[in-house]
């Protein structure tokens, strides 16, 4: 018998922009990875007659994976992904290579894919595969709303050192929220500076026109100060990103000691 998949995404109007990203999504990355195997379905191509919002909550709940696109920050996404995530049953979240991860998701890592660019497909695709395989196998999944619930229950235990240790992965979680925002915030200066870099380097403006001076002005804007040149800003898009990532790695590591050492300190009775 096939595994069932759940494709809860942004779908938007035939012919429009979300629609095209939508199939193209479902077409050259989701369908290739779980292959023949899987039964994978979406909201408007689930093929039986009945109420559409009966039919998606029944696969919310019973299909054996969900993937989500968080993408577009679409509502109704968010509202059945949380369906998803309540029940604790597995999923895999992915977004826009351009967008950031919303801040109630962020503690979750979402597969990043330019649909436009054969080699940020590819790399979804083995990604996706890996996610798909690891969450099929876990047999503890957990969301930010399971997480959260955890913590209030482990504070009203009463146990000091399970309190403490309550206190040091809600401390992570805002941290790594931060090296979220941080990273995000540092690609986009990085994104303004190449921008205008081009444009003071292209010799169709002189130092003279408004056009040139604006961009200088956006280009030190960008950097946070407007002592530093723009090159520097351009050559810190290899160092910034990179440290970003591994103080999240470091934080994603820490947090499941912590999970880890909870789980092991219920098992022994205390």
């Amino acid at each position: 018998m096939k595994k069932s998949c759940f494709v809860i995404s942004p779908i938007g109007e035939t012919g429009s922009a979300t629609r095209k990203r939508a199939d193209q999504i479902y077409k050259y990355l989701i369908e290739p990875v779980l292959g023949k195997d899987w039964l994978v379905e979406r909201a408007d191509r689930i093929a039986e007659p009945g109420i559409i919002t009966n039919q998606i909550i029944d696969r919310l709940a019973n299909a054996d994976l969900v993937i989500a696109d968080l993408s577009e920050r679409n509502p109704n996404v968010f509202y059945e992904l949380a369906v998803r995530h309540i029940l604790r049953k597995p999923y895999v979240h992915l977004i826009a290579h351009d967008e950031d991860i919303p801040f109630d998701n962020a503690p979750v890592r979402a597969i990043q894919i330019d649909i436009s660019d054969l080699d940020s497909v590819d790399a979804a695709k083995n990604e996706l595969n890996a996610q798909v395989a690891h969450a099929m196998t876990s047999k503890n999944v957990e969301s930010p709303i399971s997480v959260s619930l955890k913590l209030s229950e482990i504070r009203k235990s009463g146990d000091e050192d399970d309190v403490i240790i309550s206190s040091l992965l809600s401390e992570m979680n805002a941290l790594r929220r931060q090296v979220s925002s941080l990273s995000e915030f540092v690609a986009e200066d990085i994104q303004i500076s190449k921008k205008n870099m081009k444009i003071m380097n292209s010799g169709y403006y002189n130092p003279s026109s408004s056009a040139y001076r604006r961009a200088e002005y956006d280009t030190s804007s960008a950097t946070g100060a407007a002592s530093l040149e723009a090159s520097s800003a351009v050559s810190a898009a290899n160092y910034y990103p990179s440290q970003y990532k591994r103080a999240d790695d470091v934080l994603r590591g820490a947090e499941s000691t912590s999970l880890d050492r909870l789980s092991a300190r219920k098992k022994r009775g205390g």
